[in-house]
């Protein structure tokens, strides 16, 4: 993750393969991290690399505006922690884990 002032960017591995290709930057990607601080924060986008067919889908960089010093984010458990859209299929991932070694902190 990197940040700059109030912007945050992120760029993922999704535990999502492709039965076919998949041209660069056609995944619609939302990553919900919870903030022990606050509101949780919500990274999108719509950039990936070309995938081809089997490979696993790449996202990023996703961004999340506004993000404050003192956030602290990690996996989100209330819901859907990723979703996909990808030829108008939508994929929901749920995060399983905590982030490790520990959460992002925004400083």
């Amino acid at each position: 993750m990197t940040h700059s002032g109030t912007t945050a960017q992120v760029t993922i591995t999704a535990p999502v393969t492709t039965p076919i290709a998949v041209g660069a930057d056609s995944i619609t990607s939302s990553l919900t991290l919870a903030n022990s601080t606050g509101p949780n924060r919500v990274f999108t986008g719509k950039k990936n690399p070309a995938i081809p067919a089997g490979g696993t889908a790449k996202l990023g960089p996703l961004t999340a505006t506004p993000v404050v010093a003192g956030d602290k984010l990690n996996s989100y458990f209330a819901g859907t922690a990723l979703k996909l859209v990808i030829f108008g299929v939508t994929v929901n991932c749920d995060a399983v884990t905590s982030q490790s070694p520990g959460s992002f902190v925004i400083s």
